[in-house]
C-alpha cells in the first residue's frame, strides 16, 4: 500500500513538472526567448506539444520552423483527440498556410469540442470573410467577442468587416479596441494586428488553397492550464 501511494505521488509530481515545463515554454514563446537546453525537454503530453507548437513558431524567424509548429499541434491532437485548443491551433496554422479546406475541417472539430472557444469562433469569422460572406463573418466575430471580450483579433476581424461594409466609424472603433487589447500588436512575438496583414491572409484564402504562405496568427490559447 505504501509503495502504491508513493508511486501515485511520484506520478503526480511528474505531471505537475510537465505542466510547469509547458507553461515555461509558452512564456518563452511569448517573450521570444530561447530556452536553455536543460529546460527544453521533449514533449510527451498534448499540452506539452501545444506549447511546443507556439515555441517553434516563435523561433521560426531564426530557424524556419513554421512547418514544425503545425506538426507539433497535430501531435497534440493525436495524443488527445478531444483537446479543443489543439484543434483550434491546427486550424489556425492550416489557414495561415493557405490550406483552407484543412483549416475548415480542423475548425469544425474544434468548435464541436469547444463551442464557446473565442479563438475558434474568430477564426471561423476570418474563413467566412475569405469567402466574402461578410454578414456571416460579422455575426461570428460578434459571437467570438461575446465568448471572450479580451480577444483582440475578434475585434480586429469585426472592425475590418465593418469597414468593408462601409461602416468606417464603427470599424475604426473596433480596431482601436483591438489595438488597446494588444498595444504592441504582438502575440507570441509576431505582429498580427495589422489590417493589411489580415487582408492579405483573407485574400490568400480566397484566391487559392495552395498559394504562398501568409503571416500566421499567433494567439496563445486562453486559460492554457490543461495537462493532456
Amino acid at each position: 500500500m505504501l509503495r502504491e501511494v508513493r508511486g501515485q505521488r511520484s506520478e503526480v509530481r511528474t505531471l505537475a513538472e510537465r505542466l510547469a515545463g509547458a507553461q515555461r515554454k509558452l512564456i518563452a514563446a511569448v517573450k521570444l526567448s530561447t530556452l536553455s537546453s536543460n529546460l527544453d525537454t521533449y514533449p510527451s503530453t498534448a499540452s506539452e506539444w501545444l506549447a511546443e507548437s507556439y515555441y517553434r513558431q516563435s523561433q521560426a524567424t531564426y530557424t524556419n520552423a513554421l512547418p514544425g509548429a503545425l506538426d507539433a499541434a497535430k501531435h497534440a491532437t493525436e495524443i488527445s483527440p478531444n483537446f479543443g485548443f489543439a484543434w483550434v491551433r491546427v486550424a489556425e496554422l492550416e489557414f495561415s498556410f493557405g490550406q483552407t479546406a484543412r483549416a475548415k475541417k480542423a475548425l469544425a472539430k474544434a468548435i464541436e469540442l469547444s463551442s464557446r472557444n473565442g479563438q475558434a469562433l474568430a477564426l471561423k469569422g476570418f474563413l467566412l470573410a475569405a469567402e466574402n460572406k461578410i454578414g456571416a463573418a460579422l455575426a461570428m466575430f460578434d459571437q467570438a467577442i461575446a465568448a471572450d471580450s479580451a480577444l483582440g483579433n475578434a475585434w480586429l476581424g469585426r472592425g475590418l468587416c465593418r469597414i468593408r461594409r462601409g461602416d468606417r466609424e464603427g470599424g475604426r472603433a473596433d480596431l482601436h479596441v483591438a489595438a488597446a487589447l494588444e498595444p504592441n500588436g504582438r502575440c507570441c512575438g509576431v505582429t498580427w494586428a495589422k489590417p493589411g496583414a489580415i487582408r492579405r491572409r483573407v485574400d490568400l484564402a480566397r484566391r487559392s488553397s495552395t498559394g504562398p504562405k501568409s503571416s500566421i496568427p499567433k494567439t496563445p490559447p486562453h486559460g492554457f492550464t490543461r495537462l493532456s
